[in-house]
């Protein structure tokens, strides 16, 4: 939660939840600590500017993610979902890509 506006960032699994999306978050630091990807499940990928404390970017993943990474400089991440539609690349998400 954020504590200044109360907004739910993250949302963790409800005791008793049990399917694989409830239970599925995915997190990639970018290399400077700038950056932070999230990812619940198959619903979407928030990537956080650390410094700045927003949100660049919110992006709908294709499936369920099940692992992200940022390349070396933070300007483009990279999700696998489980899927069987081809996944688009070539969308920066640093800071300067807005």
């Amino acid at each position: 939660m954020d504590t200044e506006s109360e907004d739910t960032v993250l949302r963790f699994p409800e005791e008793g939840e049990e399917s694989a999306e409830a239970m599925n978050y995915q997190v990639a630091f970018s290399q400077d600590g700038s950056l932070v990807a999230i990812a619940e499940g198959s619903e979407s990928v928030l990537v956080y500017d650390l410094e700045e404390d927003e949100v660049l970017h919110e992006l709908t993943p294709r499936g369920l993610v099940n692992g992200m990474t940022f390349d070396r400089d933070g300007t483009y991440l990279f999700a696998g979902a489980a899927t069987e539609r081809p996944a688009r690349s070539g969308v920066p998400v640093g800071p300067g890509d807005r």
